[in-house]
């Protein structure tokens, strides 16, 4: 899985997008090394662009790992931001869904999308 990340500097949101085929592990890396990154600012938006992943489906058993790992690190990440998920596939969809259900206790809102477009925009939308 190749994970490119761009954190933009006067908003300081995230986007992280995801390429070829991988696994959750490696996005927990990727989350890692954005805690460790000196711009990174701890309640930014985030934006996930899975438009182009190609990979097997995550078990649940994954899902629920990413999820741990971000409950763990809640303190390094914040609260009350908003994570859009962008996905093209319906199996990729029903996976976000998933995965919002699994973090509903999370002190984050988040949202799919099908297109890259309709995700910035609500991210940019006030709370």
């Amino acid at each position: 899985m190749a994970i490119e990340r761009y954190i933009e500097p006067t908003s300081g949101l995230v986007v992280f997008t995801v390429t070829g085929g991988g696994r959750v592990k490696d996005m927990i890396t990727a989350l890692e090394d954005l805690f460790a990154a000196p711009e990174f600012r701890k309640n930014a938006d985030i934006l996930w662009d899975f438009s182009k992943w190609r990979a097997d489906p995550p078990e649940a058993g994954e899902l629920r790992e990413l999820v741990s790992f971000l409950h763990k690190n809640k303190d390094k990440r914040g609260s009350g931001y908003k994570v859009s998920i962008v996905v093209s596939r319906d199996l990729d969809y029903g996976l976000a869904r998933m995965f919002e259900t699994y973090a509903e206790n999370l002190p984050f809102t988040i949202r799919i999308f099908r297109k890259r477009p309709p995700a910035e925009s609500w991210l940019k939308q006030p709370d």
